[in-house]
């Protein structure tokens, strides 16, 4: 995430002001000690022009991706 926010040209700075938080904050959602708000989420995919097939790479990389079958079971 902090390289797409690189790759935009939006500082820490900007984006703590952008989503009204300190500093401080946004260094811990930004290492994963602290979980983003979906607000924030959105405010981040709308300025970084990250799509929605696009936000669990960014917001949620451990999470494994679940695969539904045809059927609609969910297979690991």
């Amino acid at each position: 995430l902090q390289r797409r926010l690189e790759d935009y040209d939006i500082s820490n700075d900007l984006l703590a002001v952008k989503l009204r938080m300190t500093l401080p904050t946004l260094r811990a959602r930004l290492k994963g000690t602290q979980s983003w708000k979906s607000d924030e989420i959105i405010l981040i995919c709308q300025l970084a022009d990250i799509r929605q097939d696009q936000i669990g790479e960014y917001f949620f990389p451990d999470l494994e991706p679940v695969i539904i079958n045809i059927k609609g079971g969910k297979t690991a």
